[in-house]
């Protein structure tokens, strides 16, 4: 849900954009942003945030840090692009009944 965003992201010369390799990290680098007195967005799905909410806690909530995050909400029933094929079946099914 969030691809289309990052590749405009990574596309455009007035946005600086970098990948991170989990959650936290995203976390550290917004932080770390926001004590230079820069201005960061950090895009991860609502499994990502449950992952970071330690390094949120520790590090954007204790100090006051001011970023943005945009959170996607992957798995419900209207997802369409289902991450895990069997369990997205599982679900459409009992929505059914």
């Amino acid at each position: 849900m969030l691809a289309h965003t990052i590749m405009l992201c990574e596309a455009s010369p007035d946005f600086p954009h970098l990948a991170c390799a989990s959650e936290e990290e995203c976390i550290g680098v917004a932080s770390g942003v926001a004590m230079a007195g820069e201005r960061a967005v950090v895009m991860v799905q609502n499994a990502g945030l449950l992952n970071s909410l330690g390094a949120f806690a520790t590090m954007g909530l204790r100090y006051g840090l001011p970023f943005v995050m945009i959170m996607t909400n992957r798995g419900a029933l209207a997802d369409p692009n289902g991450y895990d094929i069997e369990k997205r079946g599982a679900f459409l099914e009992a929505g059914k009944a």
